[in-house]
């Protein structure tokens, strides 16, 4: 028995065979598979050239579990057209799309219901109810309208100290000097010019900086930053988590051993009591988790 694990975001997609116990078998990585935005057949060739790739030396896939971003915002009409899409293109009919949020909560547990908050570029919590359905959503909505603690808002906070310091408000320290070689300047500039600079980039630029707070942890500014984003993150994943139901902590900023992460994991011990606190492992391995329990009788 073999069964594809698909994990399709923004900028990438990654597929992996895995047998009837889990193990990893071979590995695929190509370009962007999310598709909100009309760009379900941009997305359907990415996954689809992921698996295809994964079975070159098996031939076919008992199963196929697909977890992206941007299967959330299709209607179900869409939704059940890009599931058949795959399927022809992958030649099973055996495909479970779900959303990224769920396989990020079964990489994390086993159980059926519980919540998952996950910190990347942006930051969503979700509750998730037989181990399929999202029951419950907070925040997850873009670097405009929120996403607080995220990666784009820890590195604009990171920004705005480094302006702070420039016009003379703030001293100075560690990340301010980081940030700013990271830009390029190798004398300081004035704010203005670090203001063009950010606005002649894309608007989520500024999550670069993320690592830096993180790595930067003992610098005051940075600090005080993280603290503001574990408040932020926790409040987040309070809206969506029941009482004696576990919750799993995901994304590039909570599954790591970070400041970040850990100043979470203490928030949550005073907010949650009693609420076990678990960290996903990469998301692909729910996904494959989750073609195992789908399709493993098939």
């Amino acid at each position: 028995m073999h069964v594809v694990g698909v994990d399709a975001g923004g900028t990438k997609t990654r597929a992996v065979l895995a047998d009837r116990n889990g193990a990893v078998l071979d590995e695929s990585v190509r370009g962007p598979g999310n598709p909100s935005g009309g760009k379900e057949n941009r997305a359907v060739e990415a996954i689809a050239g992921a698996v295809l790739d994964v079975l070159g030396t098996v031939g076919e896939a008992d199963g196929i579990c697909v977890g992206t971003a941007g299967i959330a915002s299709l209607a179900p009409v869409s939704h059940r057209m890009f599931t058949a899409l795959l399927a022809d293109r992958t030649g099973t009919d055996r495909v479970l799309a779900v959303p990224d949020p769920v396989i990020a909560f079964a990489a994390g547990t086993r159980a059926e219901n519980g919540s998952v908050l996950i910190a990347g570029t942006g930051a969503v919590a979700m509750r998730v109810a037989a181990r399929r359905t999202i029951a419950s959503r907070a925040d997850g909505y873009g670097w405009q309208l929120g996403d607080e603690g995220g990666g784009q808002w820890i590195g604009r906070e990171a920004v705005r100290r480094v302006l702070e310091h420039l016009d003379g408000h703030r001293r100075g320290g560690p990340l301010t000097e980081r940030v700013l070689a990271d830009m390029g300047f190798a004398e300081a500039p004035s704010s203005g010019e670090v203001v063009a600079l950010c606005m002649s980039h894309a608007p989520t630029w500024p999550a670069r900086f993320a690592r830096i707070v993180v790595e930067e942890a003992a610098d005051p500014a940075s600090e005080e930053i993280l603290e503001a984003a574990a408040e932020r993150l926790v409040a987040t994943a309070r809206k969506v988590t029941a009482p004696d139901e576990p919750l799993v902590l995901a994304g590039s900023l909570l599954s790591e051993k970070t400041p970040l992460a850990e100043a979470v994991h203490d928030l949550l011990e005073a907010d949650l009591p009693g609420t076990r606190v678990l960290t996903a492992s990469a998301p692909v391995d729910g996904a494959v988790a989750l073609a195992l329990e789908e399709f493993g009788s098939a």
